[in-house]
């Protein structure tokens, strides 16, 4: 009793010292987490509620919170996950609805059917979803992850210990950042780091490097001349130099620290204690009088905010020979800064709802992105540089570096991206996979088809949105033609087992029971599985009759080949393996069926029978339909070996009039054969067909270089 008044007491200060009301809920909230924690104990040997109440000190002392959902929330954040007898609906019957919304998405994934990885992925997508429709979430497991990781040194467990600060270092740190939170992503990266065993090595170095910057005779020049420079202007001012922390260093791509990661090693921050944004301007001015600018790399994100609120003034100029980042911003600019998306509970949240929109898109894209984990992360991970585009009207768009067209459509709306046929950019027409550079004026234009997608196109974006977009149509896509596929095989299947009509088994009793014994919803749920090779279209009949066959059924003994009419290459559906490059056309072509699509490979490629161990049970044999013309033609990059260029010459030039041959180039050329590219361009599957058979001789060898491209 006398640990549980301490904590209670010191619960009470803070809410007098801080004014925070109504305090009755909160104190109520904190008696419900003391129970429901009674007797657990964290990694330190300290009680439990000690983190509950570390969080709730963090949100109000640090990050200025006094909602007090957010707050009787932060106390709850665990129970659920660490009390069994405390549930969601628990939470809403003492303290309503939204407060165990916010608990709801704090609380981890328990599935335990699934491995650990598998959870961890499902928890972050249901944080990122939960969020977008209570921000209040995403603050609550940052202040949770910041206090976990100050306290990391407590657990002893080291691989634990790596685990929660890559989980820091890959998800929560640039999230702050997302949400513009930069002293907390700061922190996060500075204390995880050092618990990455790649890293430990190098990190005395590089802190030894940052504190030598920060002493340096030159960053002392810098700060000097700008502050003797400033005195011209006649108002309040301070310089801030600030050294890159650590996680400026660290490469997320090669999970390494180096030195040379950091685009430059200090920045300087000017704040200026007045309300009037045009001496911003003026102090502008003297810093490029003072200093050598950088050639376009002012951004004024004081005339164009960025959709977080942020505004300042930056430009990069030049001193010996170093570059450095200077900012320039009033005090309410740099309280902006320091608090990002927070200044809405700090001040009026309800204020302005403009800047809202781009954070919970992200977020909603995030939770609802059909990716693996490790995509995630990376998407989460994307540059902070940002440049500029302008609408044809003028508006201003910021993007993250090496943004796409279609980044753009996006980021304007989604049914524009969704529509995006192609671009006007600087009166020029590009493709909606061409990359934009800074200052592009952008016009989209609208086709009424739907974006034709692929996973190519996926990596190309850079936004969250974009990208979670295409990953949704791709996904959407592949399932269609998975449940085509999936019905041609089961129609094949029951053929050779003597049932002619399809609709009568489909339709039947029996296939209703054999849908609800597999929980399956309806017939295209399992025609899709089939298409996607997590189930054999035999099942149907094994459950229909059982092992007795009837008399006029064919014999099975034998498995029996599937195969499966094309008639396009569909992008992000059909796939051409590297390890025996087949050609489309090809004769005796087998497929593997997954839930990534078709892929394509020679019947005698071995790397099917031995690299993946499949069997014939997992193989349908390609059959092409040479009389359809594709809907766009395919250009392939081809190279020819073993045949002189005399006899490459008179083979093509034998060939249909349709087959348009763009390049031939000649690559290597000795004694005893030459190598040859060429790019040709084919309109059908018989064009590819006369193609391959113009090169008849058993030696020449006909490989595919480099990728299909969809024109």
């Amino acid at each position: 009793m006398l640990f549980q008044e301490n904590y209670n007491n010191s619960l009470k200060k803070i809410i007098d010292d801080y004014s925070i009301k109504p305090d009755d809920i909160i104190l109520e909230a904190f008696q419900f987490a003391y129970n429901a924690h009674m007797n657990q104990k964290r990694k330190s040997g300290e009680p439990y509620i000690i983190h509950p109440l570390s969080v709730f000190e963090i949100l109000v002392k640090e990050f200025g919170l006094k909602d007090p959902y957010i707050l009787v929330a932060s106390l709850l954040h665990d129970c659920v996950e660490d009390s069994p007898k405390v549930t969601k609906s628990h939470i809403a019957k003492q303290f309503g609805e939204d407060i165990a919304l916010l608990v709801d998405g704090c609380t981890k994934m328990i599935k335990t059917n699934l491995s650990k990885k598998s959870r961890t992925e499902l928890t972050h997508k249901k944080i990122f979803l939960t969020a977008s429709r209570e921000i209040g979430v995403m603050i609550i497991k940052l202040a949770d992850r910041l206090h976990n990781i100050r306290t990391l040194d407590s657990l002893e467990n080291s691989q634990k210990k790596h685990t929660i600060a890559e989980e820091t270092v890959e998800v929560y740190a640039p999230m702050a950042a997302k949400l513009n939170l930069f002293p907390l992503k700061r922190e996060l990266y500075g204390k995880a780091i050092p618990y990455l065993e790649q890293c430990r090595k190098e990190i005395p170095k590089i802190r030894k490097f940052i504190a030598e910057i920060y002493k340096s005779k030159d960053t002392s020049e810098v700060n000097s001349l700008i502050e003797e420079e400033l005195k011209a202007i006649c108002i309040p001012f301070k310089v801030r130099p600030r050294p890159k922390d650590l996680g400026a260093y660290y490469s997320h791509k090669k999970k390494t620290i180096n030195i040379n990661n950091a685009e430059n090693q200090i920045d300087f921050t000017i704040v200026l204690d007045t309300t009037d944004i045009l001496n911003c301007y003026k102090v502008l001015g003297l810093i490029n009088k003072a200093f050598i600018p950088v050639p376009k790399s002012i951004r004024d994100y004081i005339a164009n905010p960025k959709p977080n609120g942020y505004k300042s003034l930056h430009c990069r100029v030049t001193y010996k020979k170093y570059s450095y980042l200077i900012k320039i911003r009033t005090n309410d600019m740099d309280r902006w800064a320091n608090y990002g998306f927070l200044q809405y509970w700090i001040m009026d949240k309800n204020s302005d709802k403009s800047y809202w929109v781009e954070i919970i898109d992200t977020l909603a894209s995030l939770g609802e992105y059909k990716a693996s984990g490790t995509q995630i992360r990376t998407t989460l991970q994307t540059s902070e540089e940002e440049m500029f585009v302008y609408s044809p009207k003028r508006d201003i768009f910021y993007l993250p570096k090496g943004s796409i067209v279609l980044d753009f459509a996006y980021k304007i709306h989604s049914e524009i991206g969704n529509k995006c046929e192609y671009a006007i950019v600087n009166g020029q027409k590009v493709k909606y996979s061409t990359q934009l550079k800074d200052g592009d004026t952008v016009l989209i234009i609208k086709t009424d088809a739907d974006l034709d997608v692929d996973s190519s196109l996926e990596s190309l974006c850079r936004t969250v949105k974009a990208k979670a977009a295409v990953n949704r149509k791709l996904q959407k896509k592949l399932k269609e033609y998975a449940t085509q596929i999936g019905k041609a095989l089961l129609i094949n299947e029951l053929n050779m087992q003597g049932h002619v009509v399809f609709e009568e088994i489909i339709n039947s009793e029996d296939f209703s029971n054999f849908l609800n014994y597999y929980q399956m919803s309806d017939a295209s749920q399992f025609f899709m599985r089939i298409g996607q090779d997590l189930i054999s279209p035999k099942i149907l009949n094994f459950y229909i009759n059982g092992t007795n066959k009837k008399k006029d059924q064919k014999k099975n003994n034998e498995i029996q080949p599937y195969s499966i009419l094309i008639s396009q290459i569909e992008k992000g559906v059909h796939k051409f393996s590297q390890c025996c490059n087949p050609f489309p056309g090809e004769k005796n072509l087998i497929a593997t069926l997954s839930e990534r699509g078709v892929s394509f490979h020679k019947d005698k490629c071995q790397d099917l029978f031995n690299r993946y161990n499949l069997t014939n049970h997992n193989l349908v044999h390609i059959k092409w339909n040479y009389e359809i013309k594709w809907k766009a033609p395919l250009i392939f990059d081809i190279i020819i070996k073993n045949a002189s260029m005399n006899s490459i010459f008179k083979a093509i030039s034998q060939l249909n009039e349709t087959i348009q041959i763009h390049k031939i180039e000649k690559l290597v050329k000795n004694v005893k054969s030459e190598t040859a590219r060429i790019i040709v361009e084919f309109e059908n599957f018989m064009d590819s067909s006369l193609f391959l058979n113009s090169f008849d001789s058993e030696s020449i060898s006909i490989e595919q270089y480099g990728r299909i491209q969809l024109e």
